[in-house]
């Protein structure tokens, strides 16, 4: 008996909706996230600035990895409404 194929959506996290465009999260994306709040916070923020405390590199590179985020979802976005615009329907839009 086969198996019903994966879902598009299977592993996801939906996070809202714009402009009837749903918005969703990867799973994978939490490995993405820590990975480049570990780096910058244990090698790219101290070699540049060595002086200040631990948890000023933990609080630098969470932000920055949120606006990492941020701004993929704004460029995604981007995309979705330029096809909305042109009459190419968009159900959702999945980050990383």
């Amino acid at each position: 008996m086969a198996s019903a194929p994966p879902s598009a959506h299977s592993g996801s996290l939906r996070i809202g909706r714009v402009f009837g465009v749903e918005l969703r999260v990867h799973f994978s994306w939490l490995i993405v996230f820590a990975l480049v709040t570990w780096t910058l916070a244990t090698g790219y923020f101290p070699a540049y600035h060595p002086d200040l405390p631990a948890a000023s590199y933990w609080a630098k590179a969470l932000v920055a990895a949120l606006l990492l985020f941020l701004s993929i979802l704004i460029h995604e976005m981007g995309h979705a409404l330029v096809a909305l615009r042109h009459g190419i329907a968009i159900r959702s839009i999945t980050s990383p």
